[in-house]
């Protein structure tokens, strides 16, 4: 086997820091490109890492997770103490691929996307056990999803209101796609119960003696975050509770993580006539932010105010106290989001959306309230 190390000049190998597509992804692509031009053929090695990133100044990271790609589509081989070797041909031509699109990057760095992360490693698992092959791509503005879509047998998307404009050119060129967290209007969606876990938490509130219930989330944009939102207006109709306008909030960042935004919240929640007693959080996250902001105003989790979050990342557990939860099957959605998609591909129907049940985990942000409510 011959090294290529004709490819890793900066001549012949560039990448563009400017341009929004991911170094790792211009990495890979250009080995790609190479291959399926048979400029480099089946047993030729690819450079080792560290001499890539000489060669191109790029991290560690960013290169193994270029030539990761490349052997999950079955274009190369990584064979460890050895090196990265371009696959035969018959390989490449027998193995099938599936393409998942995200709008972030997914990585274990980041503690924020622990669920998506966590569904795409049981979509990638799911896969392997099939023998097919997995491709995570992250979105781009401008970027025909053709480009991500094309070559793939089917696509797996993680959908929000951003990425309508994705699923429907995906659906105009009659892509098999199966959606998370979708609205199952154009494609089927495989997602957690949103409305069960928002009634568990409301049940749960309610039970201990909690009539008045804020809630807090991140974006009511997103799919889920609107279901969790009806889901609560309705719940708490239903149990003939009123809802005081200030008790929905919409936090501007992401995950409340703003200082000031939290005075401001705190102000707006606990300085009118009627403050709660009670908070739901629709994320994980965001329950942690809300403890932060209650601390820092040295308010008594549960004692003044009970927290409570639908999700149930690690660090929920080692909360203080540790959080009230609704905890999703990630490993579970990522699973039968392959089968749905699997059932499209031989041109069987499937629902329009997969519910999958979640679970209330009790814990020590919730407790009766100090003095009954009126």
């Amino acid at each position: 086997m011959k090294e290529a190390t004709k490819i890793c000049s900066p001549q012949a190998m560039r990448v563009d820091r400017q341009a929004a597509i991911p170094l790792y992804h211009q990495i890979e692509k250009h080995f790609s490109d190479l291959i399926s031009r048979d400029v480099l053929h089946p047993g030729d090695q690819l450079p080792g890492v560290p001499s890539l990133i000489r060669e191109i100044n790029v991290n560690y990271h960013t290169v193994r997770q270029a030539y990761e790609n490349l052997a999950t589509a079955g274009l190369v081989r990584i064979i460890k103490g050895k090196g990265t070797f371009v696959a035969d041909r018959a390989l490449r031509s027998r193995t099938k691929t599936v393409v998942v699109l995200n709008t972030t990057p997914l990585s274990t760095e980041d503690g924020h996307n622990y669920y998506a992360l966590a569904v795409y490693e049981s979509i990638r698992a799911t896969l392997e056990e099939l023998g097919w092959s997995c491709h995570l791509r992250v979105i781009q503005p401008d970027v025909d999803p053709m480009q991500y879509a094309g070559r793939a047998d089917g696509c797996i998307v993680f959908a929000s209101t951003s990425t309508l404009p994705v699923l429907e050119q995906l659906h105009e060129r009659s892509v098999s796609v199966v959606t998370i967290s979708g609205n199952g209007e154009l494609f089927s969606s495989v997602r957690s119960d949103d409305r069960q876990g928002i009634e568990m938490l409301i049940d749960h509130l309610v039970g201990l003696g909690h009539h008045r219930i804020a809630l807090v989330g991140s974006s009511f944009e997103t799919f889920h975050s609107r279901r969790r939102l009806d889901a609560y207006c309705q719940g708490m109709d239903r149990r003939g509770l009123d809802i005081s306008p200030s008790w929905i909030y919409t936090s501007r960042s992401a995950w409340l993580e703003d200082i000031n935004e939290q005075d401001e919240l705190f102000t707006r929640l606990f300085e009118g006539r009627r403050p709660p007693t009670a908070l739901i959080a629709t994320s994980g996250y965001m329950g942690l932010s809300t403890l932060q902001m209650l601390h820092r105003h040295k308010v008594s989790v549960p004692e003044e105010v009970s927290v409570c979050a639908f999700d149930d990342s690690k660090p929920m557990a080692f909360a203080s106290p540790p959080m009230t939860t609704i905890r999703q099957d990630p490993v579970k959605i990522g699973q039968l989001a392959v089968e749905n998609l699997m059932a499209v591909l031989n041109g069987k129907s499937v629902e329009s959306e997969t519910l999958v049940p979640v679970t209330l985990i009790v814990r020590h942000s919730t407790a009766a309230p100090a003095k009954p409510n009126e």
